[in-house]
């Protein structure tokens, strides 16, 4: 059955034919599933047919969730369900995931439209993903991005499905949210194409409402933040006509919504994504307007990331003195943060003008990218091979590779004494 089922085009080709000489409740897939059917209590039914709303299957927690009523022990019947073949089970990254198979899925959505419960359940479905997207946001910048980025792999068909009903629904605060939650895991995962793609989805669905919503500042805050990844975003990718209209575009609507955190993010990113394209004066404007703001927030990460930024800044500039500062900083900070994104983000240009302890760095840094599986974003690969070029010619090939190897294979504690300043470390200072 198993790889019939595989095999189809249409996942109902095999609902009309089947083996002349079986049973009737075997000739078709459609009677051996309404069999099964048949046989269940009206709760297993229930959780079933419900079920059928995710995409790619769903962890417990989403299950439970979406599947909900007085009276249902969703767990007790996900496993009763399982015990009867109807329910997939399969190991993820947060436990136990639940699925059904094409053809199971679908006969229980049209059992869910007989119930009246489609519309219902579809948006118990989104809102939960939605929430789900919104609380992975601090954990992609901190100790628990690597599993937070996990978590949000196993589950991008259903954000997917989230965001395609939001845009079709024409909910332009839920497509709003959903896009500006997920702008820093599609730029950790490198898929800059999927984020302009949805970015830009999303925002259409605002110009096409023209309207605010319940809170008017919050959802010209929603709308600022898409604008201002939408805008950095493209920068990344090359697109960069009109780019100081955009960019003040999105800065001003933030500046109206009052949201002076949001606006520092943002003034950060689209420095971050203008830097490579010459931007130098704008970026260094914005990188020292939002410098203030983070820090008289507490805003560790943001902090960081400007000093980072403001150390790439320094060594296009070559201002060794303000790169050797805001580099170090930023690298103590990403460190006590435990951003695995930042730390090399930040050590990166500590090495600039001593070759050696560069190639060191650069070594570590590949290192740590390597085990994190992180996918550096296109403008980074460029600055990356930019030094990286730049030392090896310094050194020579066998010099750099011998360096940057024993750079791979430092400890934590040996990096982090490797960025200290060669003088700091010579006085003891």
């Amino acid at each position: 059955m198993h790889g019939l089922v595989d095999r189809l085009d249409d996942r109902f080709r095999l609902l009309s034919t089947g083996h002349r000489g079986a049973p009737p409740r075997q000739q078709t897939l459609a009677a051996m599933i309404g069999w099964s059917w048949d046989l269940l209590t009206e709760p297993e039914r229930v959780v079933l047919r419900r079920l059928a709303v995710h995409a790619d299957g769903c962890t417990l927690e989403a299950a439970e969730a979406v599947c909900a009523e007085d009276g249902l022990d969703v767990l007790d019947l996900l496993a009763r369900l399982v015990d009867r073949s109807l329910v997939m089970m399969a190991d993820g990254p947060d436990g136990p995931r639940y699925r059904l198979l094409e053809s199971v899925a679908a006969y229980c959505v049209e059992r869910l439209r007989e119930a009246g419960e489609f519309d219902r359940i579809r948006r118990r479905h989104h809102r939960f993903h939605i929430a789900f997207a919104e609380r992975a946001v601090p954990h992609l910048h901190g100790p628990g991005q690597r599993r937070w980025l996990r978590r949000l792999d196993a589950e991008a068909a259903n954000l997917r499905t989230a965001l395609n009903a939001a845009v079709r629904d024409g909910d332009a605060d839920d497509a709003l949210r959903l896009v500006n939650a997920m702008a820093w895991y599609w730029f950790l995962r490198g898929r800059l194409a999927e984020a302009r793609r949805s970015l830009t989805a999303a925002l259409a669905v605002t110009v096409k409402d023209g309207k605010d919503g319940k809170d008017g500042n919050a959802a010209s805050a929603h709308r600022a933040e898409a604008l201002a990844w939408n805008a950095g975003i493209g920068f990344l990718q090359g697109d960069v006509a009109d780019r100081e209209d955009r960019r003040r575009a999105a800065l001003r609507m933030y500046g109206e919504a009052g949201e002076p955190g949001g606006l520092a993010r943002a003034q950060w990113f689209l420095a971050y994504a203008g830097i490579d394209l010459g931007d130098l004066a704008v970026a260094g404007e914005l990188l020292n307007l939002a410098l203030p703001v983070f820090r008289s927030r507490g805003d560790l990460w943001g902090t960081a990331a400007t000093l980072a930024t403001r150390a790439k800044l320094a060594h296009i500039r070559g201002d060794l003195d303000s790169l050797r500062r805001d580099g170090e900083r930023s690298r103590e900070l990403f460190d006590e943060l435990g951003d695995r994104w930042g730390q090399p983000e930040a050590t990166g240009w500590l090495g600039a003008g001593h070759h050696e302890r560069a190639a060191r760095i650069l070594g570590a840094a590949a290192a740590a990218r390597a085990s994190g599986s992180l996918s550096p974003a296109p403008a980074e690969r460029v600055d990356i091979d930019r030094i990286t070029g730049r030392v090896r010619l310094a050194l020579g090939e066998e010099r750099f590779a011998a360096e940057a190897g024993h750079g791979a294979t430092l400890t934590p504690d040996e990096v982090r004494s490797l960025m200290v300043a060669p003088d700091a470390r010579t006085t003891g200072a």
